[in-house]
C-alpha cells in the first residue's frame, strides 16, 4: 500500500478513462487500488458477455392475434357511451342554467336562417369569392387533404370491422 491516501473512486475511474492522472499513478503502486480496477475490468468484461434476450421471432403476430380475438366488453362500450351522453348532457345543463335564454336565441336564430335562406345563399357564394379571391381554397384543400388522409389511414390501420363488431 502506498504512503499516501487511496483517491475516490470517482476520480481513480476518470483517471483511468483519461489514461492518465495522479489517481492512475497511485493505483500502479497501490495493491487495493489495483485490486479494485481489475475486479472493475473483470465485471465490465462479465457485463459485455451478457445478452439482452430477444423474444420469439412470431411474438408481434402472437399478441395481436389475442387481442383480436378478444372482444371488447359491451358493458366497456355502453359505459363509455353513456359516460360520453352524460357530459354532454350535463355541459347542456350548465350552459342553460348559466343563461335560460339560451334555447330562444339559438331557436330564433335557426328560424332566422330558415326564413332567410333566400339571403343566406348570396352570402354564402360572396364568402367564397373572397375565399377564392385570397387563395385560401390552397390553405382549405390542404387541411382538407390533410384530414381526410388522416381518417383514411385511421379507418385502414383499425382494419374492417367485423360482424361481431358491427
Amino acid at each position: 500500500m502506498s504512503a499516501q491516501r487511496c483517491p475516490e473512486l470517482d476520480e481513480l475511474f476518470d483517471a483511468v478513462v483519461a489514461g492518465s492522472g495522479d489517481a492512475l499513478e497511485h493505483a500502479l503502486g497501490c495493491e487495493a487500488c489495483s485490486a479494485v480496477l481489475e475486479e472493475h475490468r473483470q465485471m465490465e468484461k462479465d457485463l459485455y458477455r451478457v445478452v439482452d434476450p430477444l423474444p420469439p421471432p412470431d411474438f408481434v403476430q402472437s399478441v395481436m392475434t389475442r387481442v383480436a380475438e378478444a372482444p371488447v366488453p359491451l358493458r366497456r362500450e355502453l359505459t363509455a357511451g353513456f359516460g360520453i351522453l352524460g357530459g354532454s348532457a350535463a355541459l347542456a345543463g350548465l350552459v342553460l342554467a348559466r343563461d335560460p335564454q339560451v334555447l330562444d336565441r339559438v331557436g330564433l336564430a335557426f328560424a332566422r336562417v330558415l326564413v332567410d335562406g333566400q339571403a343566406f345563399v348570396p352570402r354564402l357564394l360572396s364568402a367564397l369569392v373572397t375565399v377564392w379571391d385570397a387563395a385560401g381554397f390552397v390553405g382549405i384543400a390542404a387541411c382538407s387533404t390533410l384530414l381526410f388522409g388522416s381518417l383514411f389511414g385511421l379507418k385502414r390501420l383499425s382494419g374492417e370491422p367485423t360482424i361481431s363488431e358491427a
